[in-house]
Order: C-alpha cells, then structure tokens, then sequence
C-alpha cells in the first residue's frame, strides 16, 4: 500500500489568511486532547468552507456515517452557538482543527454543520461571521469563511493519527452505542414491571 501522504508535511494551503491581534501580531495558541496527554501549538487562520478537506484513513479514527446523522448537523446547525467554535482549551471543542493543506484533524462534525448553518440557515451564519469578525483581524473575503486552528508544528502522521485519536475521544463521544443500549434495555424491563 501506498505510504499515507502527510498534510502537516505539505506546505501551507495558499487559501489560508492569518488572524492577528489588535496590534497586528498573529495569534498563537496552545490547545490539549480532552485527555491532556498532547498539547499542540497552532494559529487561528481563516480559510472558506469549501476549501477544507475531510481527513481519511488513520487521520479520521471515527466513522462519520455512522456517528453523524444528518439529523444531528441539522440540529446543531440550526443551533449554533458561535463562541463554541472559537478558542478552546481541548480539541474536542472550539473552531476545527486542520492541518496546513487544509486537512480537518479534529472537528470534522463542526464543519459539516458550518456548512450547513451556510446554506440553509443565514441568521446563524451572519452571527458566525460577526463572532469570527470580532475574534481577531483577517483580510479573508470568503463568502463561506470558517475560523479553523492550524497546526503550527511539524508532527508524522502517526503524531497526527494518534492527536485525531485522543481529540475524538471526548467523554460523549466514548459512550459506545453498545453502552448506551445496555443500559437502556436494563431500564426498560424495569418500567414494565412498574406496569403490572
């Protein structure tokens, strides 16, 4: 098999505008997996919906089809709170995090709602654009702009592969459907037998 191509080895993908602070330096922040084992640096850039690129293979340890019904996007999207997709301390919350050609490491869930706020919800995507106007200063002029944290450090894919691991496994997302039926069929009978 082919070796898998490294995003953060490529270089930075031409489309990304930086975001700096009001004294017009580039912001940089430090952000750790729910579980505090890895910390990474990276800078707030801006770049357009389309131009973000799902991660595969080793990159996207969660399988999308199966954890992110269109239902949820659409309730989230509909939903959006923009100060949750800013800066954040964890990866498992805050803007989407990317790879310098673009490639969503973490967030792939809050990006597919972004889009979704784009297109069909246009109150929630001017209170996006407002909230991210207000995060810091950009001369992005995307019609579609997302706020994402690009990785500012050079890591292997297996540094990347393990970082998407560990920023996916926030508590929610840990609670395995298996788990979850389980202790809903023990519920169940019990409420039954209140029945009777």
């Amino acid at each position: 098999a082919a070796e898998p191509v490294n995003p953060q080895a490529q270089p930075i993908i031409p489309f990304a505008r930086p975001v700096t602070d009001t004294d017009g330096q580039q912001k940089t922040v430090s952000i750790a997996t729910p579980d505090n084992e890895v910390t990474v640096q990276a800078k707030p850039v801006i770049l357009d919906a389309a131009d973000l690129k799902a991660a595969t293979g080793v990159l996207q340890p969660r399988d999308r089809s199966l954890n992110e019904s269109a239902v949820e996007v659409q309730r989230r999207a509909a939903n959006l709170d923009p100060a949750r997709l800013l800066d954040s301390p964890t990866t498992d919350n805050g803007a989407p995090i990317v790879a310098r050609d673009g490639t969503i490491i973490s967030g792939n869930g809050r990006v597919l709602s972004l889009r979704a706020v784009y297109e069909q919800f246009p109150e929630q995507a001017a209170a996006y654009k407002q909230a991210i106007a207000q995060y810091g200063t950009s001369d992005a002029n995307y019609d579609n702009p997302v706020l994402v944290m690009m990785l500012d450090q050079d890591m292997s894919i297996e540094q990347l592969a393990d970082f998407a691991d560990r920023s996916n496994r926030s508590a929610i997302a840990t609670m395995s459907a298996t788990g979850y039926g389980h202790e809903h069929g023990q519920y169940v009978p019990r409420r039954l037998d209140d029945c009777h």
